[in-house]
């Protein structure tokens, strides 16, 4: 059985410890083991094309003949940071 574990959630972030969802106060606070009602599959949700993690607020770029998904985090008006 899959178990819906925060670590095989599309929007945990392992490397600060929290959720997409929850908000900077939660900070260093989820434990990959955690459990969640709202876990997402990879699957279900659009990944960014530069960090691989879920996004909840994907911006669409075309660059081109290809579209390429980013997050607000790797995304900054027309600029892509390296």
């Amino acid at each position: 059985m899959f178990q819906k574990k925060c670590e095989t959630c599309a929007i945990y972030v392992p490397s600060a410890q929290t959720c997409q969802i929850m908000g900077s106060a939660m900070q260093g606070k989820i434990k990959p083991t955690d459990f969640c009602s709202k876990h997402i599959d990879i699957g279900q949700m659009p990944i960014c094309s530069k960090c691989q993690r879920g996004t909840l607020e994907p911006i669409i770029e075309k660059q081109g003949n290809e579209y390429k998904i980013y997050c607000p985090s790797c995304y900054n008006g027309n600029r892509i940071f390296p």
